[in-house]
């Protein structure tokens, strides 16, 4: 069996071996019992492998006891401050460290404590720091970082990008670079970079997965970014990054069902009910893209039924979406309406009578436009209200009424699907074919679930416009 001595300590404690440096250091400590440095050493160690800050201060109460370097002495014990939350004494500690020993090192840990206290010091101190040593490359990830929180994107990736040059294979510089272009909403560069990060072997892929799954979700790639956000939780669950970054593909999902975007909605809501196989919300989602995306009528009453089941079901969120699925999908209007009603009688908001009058337009009209008035004196800004007044008024015969208020109602929501339909059919009864053609061509790219309605409508546009080839194309399209 290899017997340790004092350089190998020193040897393994140098290169950030600290487990290996602790196990030596049990092995030895007797050999040194009055050695000033080497409690300072153990002191160091009890904070990174044991976490253990009251053995570390007993520790540090024995190496100043004995003598040891003072430039060590001050940087742990500026580490214990810092870790018992006393920034300001850890920053002075720190700062009693360069003093006795100017090093690299120990001004970088002093530039790295500032990042978390002040910017203006840390740029300073980092700046410092590359003047004395310009490939220093954790100085200029610490001084790019920096040059990031402060909106200085380009002066960040000019040090980063040096860096890079430097250390062509650092995964913490290509994950900052990554972090910048992300920053500068350049995603597809950003997720670039996270995947060279990832392939250079940084540690911390949970922080990698969820990154790359923000980017995803900014660039509405909702299916890629769950299963990220998924991988990122499954590794560290506790990890605060990943389960904001999963929630946030969550709330993605659900918001493209609620604007009728079922051809992406249902990807991702197929990964989420993995995820979330009790979640109300998530099932009756669910419900409603078996019926009116797969036309799977008996599975998504099952779905339905399930979600009904849960303790944390909200019951009139559940009753409103079955209403609508029953008048709207399945052409049950009768149960339709009974489930809108009961969705009021448990929760009378704007929102449930919105969904209550919408669907008594096609039975009672003039019921229908007496309880949209009053939501609309109650909530002049709601967007549903305005837009489903809009399609009342077009009906009725109101041309003019009906575009103004579809103009409103889209002013307020520019990418409400709904609202945008509504402008579009208002434009083409007026005879503003072309507008109404631009509208609707912009409707179909983004996935709207009665597509072959929209397609219907671009094809009486080109008809109108006298474009017959193109007429015939989206009328086949419509008839798919």
């Amino acid at each position: 069996m290899k017997r340790y001595a004092k350089k190998d300590l020193r040897k393994f404690y140098k290169e950030g071996d600290f487990e290996k440096a602790y196990s030596i250091l049990r092995e030895i400590r007797e050999n040194y019992s009055q050695s000033g440095s080497m409690y300072a050493i153990w002191a160091d160690l009890e904070m990174r492998v044991k976490n253990n800050l009251s053995r570390a201060e007993y520790l540090l109460g024995e190496a100043k006891h004995f003598g040891c370097p003072q430039g060590h002495y001050h940087l742990v014990y500026g580490d214990l401050l810092w870790r018992k939350g006393q920034f300001e004494d850890a920053l002075a500690e720190y700062e009693h460290s360069i003093d006795a020993e100017p090093s690299i090192s120990h001004m970088l840990t002093f530039g790295r404590a500032l990042s978390m206290a002040d910017d203006d010091r840390a740029i300073s101190v980092l700046k410092e720091i590359l003047k004395k040593n310009p490939e220093n490359c954790e100085a200029r990830i610490y001084l790019g970082r920096e040059f990031g929180k402060l909106g200085e994107y380009h002066k960040a990736l000019e040090v980063l990008q040096r860096a890079k040059e430097i250390q062509s294979s650092n995964p913490s510089v290509l994950l900052e670079i990554g972090h910048i272009y992300q920053l500068l909403r350049e995603n597809n560069r950003a997720i670039e970079y996270y995947f060279k990060a990832e392939e250079c072997g940084y540690e911390k892929k949970v922080v990698v997965y969820a990154a790359i799954s923000d980017c995803y979700c900014s660039l509405g790639e909702g299916t890629k970014a769950i299963k990220f956000a998924h991988q990122a939780v499954k590794i560290e669950p506790e990890n605060s990054y990943a389960c904001e970054a999963l929630d946030n593909c969550k709330k993605y999902a659900l918001y493209l069902c609620g604007q009728g975007l079922y051809v992406d909605a249902y990807p991702m809501i197929e990964i989420a009910i993995e995820i979330w196989p009790n979640d109300s919300e998530i099932l009756a989602y669910m419900a409603v893209l078996e019926v009116c995306l797969k036309h799977n009528y008996k599975l998504g009453e099952n779905y339905m039924n399930k979600a009904f089941k849960y303790e944390n079901a909200e019951l009139d969120f559940l009753y409103r979406l079955k209403g609508f699925v029953w008048f709207d999908c399945l052409d049950d209007k009768k149960e339709g309406l009974r489930c809108l009603q009961k969705a009021v009688s448990l929760n009378p908001s704007d929102y449930n009578r919105v969904a209550l009058a919408h669907r008594i337009i096609e039975v009672d009209s003039d019921k229908a436009k007496k309880l949209y008035e009053e939501l609309l004196a109650s909530e002049p800004k709601e967007v549903d209200v305005i837009y489903d007044l809009a399609q009342l008024a077009i009906e009725q015969g109101d041309l003019t009424k009906g575009f103004e208020l579809a103009k409103k109602a889209c002013e307020l929501d520019p990418e409400g699907t709904y609202s945008n339909i509504v402008l579009a059919n208002a434009l083409f009864m007026l005879e503003k074919f072309q507008e109404a053609l631009e509208l609707f061509l912009k409707i179909a790219e983004r996935g709207f679930y009665f597509k072959s309605d929209v397609y219907k409508s671009i094809a009486d546009c080109y008809k109108k416009l006298g474009d017959s080839r193109r007429a015939r194309k989206y009328t086949e399209m419509a008839n798919q």
